[in-house]
């Protein structure tokens, strides 16, 4: 969660250098952490958290695959028995205001805003798919694609 707080290039794919990827590396990492024992709902609410900071912080909207890796680290969190779906619908809430103040003010829309409040939707839509298609879905992952 540190080093997600810290990477700053959020650069999927540069022509020259190739794939860099920091953000959905981070979340596969994390996805995989969340599915652990040890994982906690305290833990649960940290990746919420991480991930929101993360999609503020972006100033540009993800072209390669990172709102989906985003989507299957948040996937992991949210399906779990001991997941808190109170954190989670409160998180998914604040994300709806943000979209709504995004467009209150109708064409005179804030690129670095547009561009966070995408990126969420994007994240929130890839995981409601990834949830809709479960094999063996759970009462906490479909709480959260309720909400």
């Amino acid at each position: 969660l540190d080093y997600l707080a810290r990477e700053r290039d959020l650069r999927g794919y540069d022509p020259s250098r190739g794939w860099m990827h920091a953000v959905a590396h981070t979340a596969d990492a994390l996805k995989f952490l969340a599915r652990t024992r040890h994982f906690t709902p305290a833990q649960g609410t940290r990746l919420l958290d991480a991930v929101r900071a993360k999609l503020a912080a972006a100033d540009t909207v993800f072209v390669w695959g990172e709102n989906d890796r985003l989507a299957w680290a948040l996937h992991a969190a949210v399906r779990r028995p001991d997941a808190d779906g109170a954190a989670f619908a409160a998180w998914t809430a604040r994300w709806v205001d943000d979209h709504k103040a995004l467009w209150a003010n109708g064409p005179a829309v804030d690129p670095a805003a547009f561009a966070r409040v995408e990126n969420a939707k994007q994240v929130l839509r890839s995981l409601v798919a990834i949830l809709s298609m479960e094999q063996t879905p759970t009462p906490t992952g479909d709480a959260a694609k309720l909400a």
